[in-house]
């Protein structure tokens, strides 16, 4: 691209239906691969600085250094080729650019080794805590719709249990 202005290509996404059916006269018909979508702009996302599109300097000059929204982004896009983009379309391809183009120090890294596990430890803590929060409220209820009373804890055995018949009985 040797002009001053730069022009970006169709937002369209190309991808496949959500499913395609393949038909076999042998038996039922079964979901296929779904294709892997092309960049909105036309362009592959740059995984360096050196590799960036003048568009992609040009998003990352409007949203960085002059704070534009994404309805100004859209817009003078849009208006430059005379193309709809997606409403998302330069949002989400300047995270994915931001994404590619941040290097983590080695200090961070070596933080990042310690900090990661600890946080694991702590979601894992909270999923416990929302487990017991939710058999503690299926309990309840149970009892509010009519039930009789039960532990949480029974309840959730025996709906695990019922849920291994049901696909034992599905196999």
């Amino acid at each position: 691209m040797t002009s001053s202005t730069p022009t970006p290509t169709p937002a369209a996404t190309k991808t496949t239906s959500k499913k395609r059916r393949a038909t076999n006269a042998d038996g039922p018909s079964t979901p296929a691969k779904k294709a892997k979508k092309i960049a909105a702009t036309g362009t592959p996302i740059s995984t360096s600085k050196a590799t960036l599109s003048s568009e992609d300097k040009l998003l990352i000059k409007f949203k960085d250094e002059e704070g534009k929204t994404w309805n100004e982004i859209t817009k003078f896009f849009s208006d430059l080729n005379g193309k709809t983009y997606e409403g998302s379309t330069f949002r989400k391809r300047y995270q994915k650019l931001k994404e590619n183009l941040t290097s983590v120090t080695e200090d961070d890294l070596t933080l990042l080794q310690k900090v990661k596990p600890e946080v694991d430890a702590m979601i894992a803590d909270e999923i416990r805590a929302i487990q017991n929060k939710l058999w503690q409220t299926v309990a309840e209820e149970l009892v509010n719709a009519g039930g009789s009373k039960y532990p949480p804890g029974a309840l959730e055995k025996e709906w695990k249990r019922a849920a291994a018949q049901a696909q034992a009985g599905d196999d």
